[in-house]
C-alpha cells in the first residue's frame, strides 16, 4: 500500500492528535517518561490497524518526538551535524549543516499547524530573556523570532558549541 505524502501526513497526524488527546496535561507536561513510552509503544501497536508497519514507526517516532517536547524540529536539534534550522511554517523547514553556508529542505516537516502552534509555544515558554533554550541532555540552542506577526511567526535556531574554541 502506497501513501503520498498529504495522505500520509493525515493518517500520522490524526494517530498521534488521538494519542495525545487520551493524555492529562500533566502528563503531557512531565515529558517523556518511560511510563509514556511504553504507551506510546502499545498505541502503535494496537491501535493502528489501518497503518503498515513501516507507517506504524513512523506513528510513534512523531508521538515520542512530541512527547520529548519539539516535535519534528526533536530529531533536527539531536543531529551533530546540523548547525541551523530556518522554520518559515508548518511545511517548510530548512537546515544549515556545520561547515556549509548552503541551506537545504528538511526531510520532514510538522504534521499541520496544530503540531506547529504547540512546538512554537513550548518554544516560547522553554526560551530565557536572551532566546536561549537548554536540554536535558545539555544540547543549547538560541531561538530568534525574525517575523513576529501572531499569524506566521518565522524562527531561526541556532545551535551553541559547547566546543571550546582554541
Amino acid at each position: 500500500m502506497f501513501f503520498g505524502v498529504a495522505v500520509l501526513n493525515q493518517l500520522v497526524s490524526k494517530y498521534v492528535e488521538q494519542f495525545l488527546s487520551r493524555l492529562e496535561p500533566t502528563q503531557l507536561a512531565a515529558g517523556l517518561t518511560q511510563e509514556l513510552r511504553k504507551s506510546a509503544f502499545a498505541f502503535a501497536r494496537d491501535e493502528c490497524g489501518q497503518a503498515i508497519l513501516w507507517h506504524r514507526g513512523m506513528i510513534l517516532q512523531y508521538i515520542l518526538d512530541e512527547l520529548r517536547g519539539f516535535g519534528p524540529l526533536e530529531r533536527l536539534l539531536q543531529d551533530k551535524e546540523i548547525q541551523e534550522i530556518h522554520v518559515y511554517s508548518a511545511e517548510r523547514i530548512l537546515v544549515r549543516k556545520t561547515h556549509t553556508t548552503l541551506l537545504t529542505q528538511a526531510s520532514f516537516t510538522f504534521l499541520g499547524s496544530s503540531q506547529y502552534d504547540r512546538v512554537l509555544q513550548r518554544l516560547l515558554t522553554a526560551k530565557d530573556e536572551l532566546g536561549n533554550i537548554t536540554l536535558i541532555d545539555g544540547t543549547r540552542f538560541n531561538i530568534e523570532f525574525t517575523n513576529e506577526r501572531a499569524n506566521a511567526p518565522h524562527f531561526k535556531i541556532h545551535k551553541i558549541l559547547n566546543d571550546p574554541i582554541y
